[in-house]
């Protein structure tokens, strides 16, 4: 079994999948949030991290896919020149490898472009957007401060909140778009 750290196995039953995402997903309210608040959660995130990360999942991708492609010249070599009553199983064993790296390689491209999109254009957007409301709100006068007190608030952190509910929409989005389980086929150890 695999130990994942604690808690439930991530490795099914069948021993061929590992579930990957957790049921459900939580996105909080963002109403009430001053523009302050909403850019003390969305500055630390680190959209660069999330890129390395896509870019890593896509060269993971790629190295998968050659070795895909490696082992269906294998085996159609091992098959013009192997006869015997072996042959068949060790052409089904690596086709079970073959399988196995061209699934994996797939799943790797689409994390890894779910990754690189929400790491390069999401996140980006509403760091910035919200950064801009935050700023833009310390720097008014007290004048300014008076006037939307009298209001009922300040138009800008409804906008921060409004752009954080945005964000974590998108969040949902990236997470929804990621493969739930990693299926896995391979030959067994002997």
């Amino acid at each position: 079994m695999l130990d994942s750290g604690g808690g439930p196995d991530p490795l099914s039953g069948d021993g061929k999948t590992w579930h990957i995402k957790v049921d459900g997903f939580y996105a909080g309210g963002t109403g009430g949030m001053t523009a302050e608040q909403a850019n003390a959660l969305v500055e630390p995130t680190q959209p660069e991290a999330v890129t390395s990360a896509g870019a890593a999942f896509q060269r993971a991708s790629q190295k998968l896919a050659y070795q895909a492609a490696s082992l269906l010249g294998h085996a159609q070599r091992l098959a013009g020149a192997w006869g015997g009553a072996t042959a068949p199983k060790a052409l089904a064993q690596t086709r079970q490898l073959h399988d196995t790296a061209l699934s994996l390689a797939n799943t790797s491209q689409g994390v890894g472009s779910v990754l690189h999109w929400h790491g390069t254009t999401i996140m980006p957007y509403y760091k910035q957007q919200i950064k801009q409301l935050a700023e833009a709100k310390s720097h008014e006068s007290l004048f300014d401060k008076a006037k939307d007190f009298l209001a009922g608030g300040d138009p800008r952190d409804q906008a921060a909140a409004n752009q954080l509910a945005k964000f974590n929409t998108r969040i949902a989005e990236a997470y929804q778009s990621l493969p739930s389980t990693v299926q896995k086929n391979l030959p067994p150890a002997s």
